[in-house]
């Protein structure tokens, strides 16, 4: 239930965001996109490196 909260709350905010840019016309979602894909693109490479190169997961080997 809690991300449910959580992923709610975060969709609020980035519409809200966007409500407000859209004032500025197309200049303004056109930033409001460039920041959002931005994020996502250092996400994903940052997730890729904690997962792949600093040893934080173990495997987990159901049949031992």
């Amino acid at each position: 239930m809690s991300w449910i909260i959580l992923v709610g709350l975060f969709t609020y905010v980035k519409v809200s965001i966007a409500t407000l840019l859209r004032s500025e016309g197309k200049r303004g979602l056109f930033w409001c996109g460039s920041v959002t894909q931005f994020g996502s693109a250092v996400g994903a490479v940052a997730t890729f490196f904690v997962v792949n190169f600093a040893n934080v997961f173990e495997s987990f080997y159901p049949c031992l």
